[in-house]
């Protein structure tokens, strides 16, 4: 990967780092869907979720489409989700793998201040 290819992953990631973001991201995920939807889906306000939807179309994750008096959202990519699910899964991965560890050595008291967890005491 180029150093120009990474800086704009980094961006691209560093877009994708809000959970407001996200969750309007997965909403669209069965296709067009009016701001009052994308809302009721997510549970944000509306002046939320319409700074997050300019965010979204200036970087060309989402596209507009009018209809009559609404303007529908949909995703540019559609296997944007998919990507989303399966990079989760390395979220999800560390978080179980920081749980075990700490598990595993909680009953050694590991958290106690003072208190170390040795190769001997395991």
């Amino acid at each position: 990967m180029m150093r120009g290819d990474v800086r704009a992953y980094a961006g691209f990631c560093r877009l994708l780092a809000d959970e407001n973001r996200l969750r309007i991201l997965l909403s669209l995920e069965g296709g067009q869907k009016s701001v009052s939807s994308i809302i009721e889906a997510t549970q944000l306000s509306q002046t939320l979720v319409s700074y997050h939807l300019r965010t979204l179309r200036d970087q060309g994750l989402v596209k507009t489409e009018r209809r009559g008096p609404f303007v529908l959202y949909s995703l540019t990519h559609e296997d944007l989700p998919a990507w989303v699910a399966g990079a989760s899964r390395f979220a999800l991965m560390g978080e179980k793998s920081k749980d075990s560890q700490h598990g595993a050595a909680a009953g050694k008291d590991c958290c106690t201040p003072g208190t170390s967890v040795t190769p001997e005491s395991k």
